[in-house]
């Protein structure tokens, strides 16, 4: 049942180091910042660090898995966990994405990776949950291949 008529939109920055290194930062009204750094997960809300380490942390380790897999191809070879359908236009690839496991249906129906043509690049994703929820991320102004101060994974 879908509560909002206009999608909520949030807007931020996301950096992404491939030894497991991770920031999620959304910026505006209510700026929230989730890190993974190796296996350790961190938020700051309200000025507020706070390390996860019970339960939910597994919920946030499954969600930053989906997102960095996505951002770098590795969700396309877990044919475990997904079936896998590719549809592609003059412009981009989109990879359709269907859980086949129980415990993951029940919170996506769906995952769709839109990725350019010209630059191979991931440029959006979209998660659709139960109902008629769906979370889309765009990336924009896209850097690859650049240098990041490692202490952009730390939270203080």
């Amino acid at each position: 049942m879908a509560v909002l008529k206009e999608p909520a939109i949030s807007k931020g920055i996301m950096y992404f180091n491939k030894n497991n290194r991770f920031r999620w930062e959304y910026t505006g009204e209510n700026p929230f910042v989730f890190v993974q750094n190796g296996d350790k997960y961190f938020t700051k809300m309200n000025g507020k660090v706070t390390e996860i380490k019970d339960n939910s942390a597994r919920l946030f380790q499954e969600i930053s898995k989906l997102v960095i897999s996505s951002i770098n191809g590795d969700i396309l070879e877990n044919t475990k966990k997904f079936k896998t359908d590719f549809f592609e236009n003059n412009n981009s690839v989109m990879v359709n994405l269907t859980p086949t496991q129980k415990s993951m249906q029940n919170f996506i129906s769906k995952i769709q990776l839109f990725f350019s043509k010209n630059s191979f690049l991931v440029t959006k994703i979209e998660i659709f949950e139960g109902g008629d929820d769906t979370t889309t991320i765009q990336f924009e102004n896209v850097k690859v291949n650049q240098t990041l101060p490692q202490d952009i994974f730390e939270l203080k």
